[in-house]
């Protein structure tokens, strides 16, 4: 289960939510690791590649003073759920600016966290350009 830990008599006990901090420093060290972490090929040599990059980014995360220890798969859960919710907004903010009916399209709150996700993963947001499509 995602977000709990086993304690010494083998009780799945619930892992504190993660602070601002920790989700900053979990971008910070995806970036730094996200030529193997959002590698697109799926071989036996790429997921090895990938695992040990998670393994070694939960062993830097810990390191970190004040944070939660926490598993590569807490820690891979969390930058999943954040990929999604920055896809989102953006999708979102896409939305508004198409829109039609006249007026002025509502705002979409971005973080300098969705901004950095937006860095890594530049194509999956943005999407691919088309020469030959009228639209932005």
């Amino acid at each position: 289960m995602e977000g709990y830990q086993k304690d010494s008599n083998d009780v799945n006990k619930r892992t504190t939510n993660f602070s601002q901090r920790d989700i900053d420093i979990l971008v910070t060290l995806v970036r730094k690791h996200s030529a193997f972490i959002e590698n697109k090929k799926t071989d036996a040599v790429t997921w090895r590649q990938k695992e040990e990059a998670w393994n070694n980014l939960t062993e830097e995360f810990n390191l970190h003073e004040g944070v939660v220890p926490r598993t590569a798969k807490n820690l891979k859960v969390k930058f999943d759920n954040i990929k999604k919710t920055t896809k989102k907004k953006f999708a979102n903010e896409k939305q508004e600016i198409f829109k039609t009916g006249g007026g002025s399209c509502s705002s979409v709150e971005i973080t300098s966290t969705d901004l950095a996700i937006k860095d890594i993963l530049t194509v999956g947001i943005t999407g691919l350009s088309n020469l030959y499509d009228s639209k932005l």
